[in-house]
């Protein structure tokens, strides 16, 4: 089994629905819009991301504790790191880390090297 760790508190942004996520410049945008509070979350060294609908995905919400304040996390391993390196035979195995974030309607799961970034949106 794979160990997920919560990783919320680290970027004190409350659980909301997935507004927007885009890639510009090769970053990964995620715009997350949390009752009042509309942030940003950056991947700057993204290899690779993927969106599921969350009513589809019922294996993956089995495997956290969805209390409604833990909705980001964070793993070495993961079925979505299993398949990317896979598809490109290990070559960039090393230092990345599977980033999930659970929408009240969406899940996405990125594949980076380094911790996102995360500003306010106006």
């Amino acid at each position: 089994m794979n160990i997920w760790q919560d990783i919320t508190p680290l970027i004190n942004i409350k659980f909301g629905n997935l507004e927007t996520i885009q890639v510009i410049d090769d970053v990964l945008y995620i715009k997350i819009d949390s009752n009042s509070q509309k942030m940003i979350i950056s991947f700057r060294s993204f290899l690779s991301y993927q969106l599921t609908f969350e009513s589809y995905a019922l294996k993956i919400l089995s495997e956290h504790n969805l209390d409604g304040k833990s909705w980001m996390f964070k793993s070495e391993k993961g079925d979505f790191y299993d398949w990317f390196n896979n598809q490109n035979y290990g070559i960039y195995a090393e230092n990345i880390s599977t980033y999930r974030l659970i929408f009240f309607h969406h899940i996405v799961e990125v594949l980076s090297d380094s911790f996102p970034e995360i500003q306010e949106s106006s």
